[in-house]
């Protein structure tokens, strides 16, 4: 059974929102632009939680929807994992630039290797 025009037209504006929102977020992640990166991503979390709920519905009522929008579905999903990847690259990118700038403050967690800490253990006789 087809999906009725009203839910095929709402997952339409739904996925074009998302389109549009994930083509921003991949603009401003290659610009190197933190601001409207930011922006970007939480435009794009909303756009997939409004997209998830527009998908939801048609699923409760036993509709199918066009080929066509599940491809583009498809796409989404696929692009969302892959600005996932991205941005943790980016991160990872960013953390190490950021640590070979500025050292660490923090002393380290583990003891130095060869000298005892206060939790060593001792030998009792």
């Amino acid at each position: 059974m087809p999906l009725p025009d009203t839910c095929a037209t709402a997952i339409d504006t739904a996925l074009s929102h998302a389109e549009d929102c994930m083509v921003l977020l991949s603009q401003a992640m290659v610009r190197g632009q933190p601001d409207v990166l930011e922006a970007a991503a939480r435009d794009l979390q909303q756009a997939a939680g409004v997209l998830a709920g527009v998908v939801q519905a048609p699923r409760k009522s036993g509709g199918r929807p066009d080929p066509v929008l599940t491809r583009r579905l498809n796409k989404v999903a696929v692009g969302l994992a892959m600005q996932r990847e991205a941005g943790l690259r980016r991160l990872s990118v960013v953390e190490r630039a950021l640590h070979s700038i500025i050292p660490s403050t923090r002393p380290a967690t583990y003891a130095l290797a060869g000298k005892a800490s206060a939790g060593a253990y001792r030998r009792f006789s």
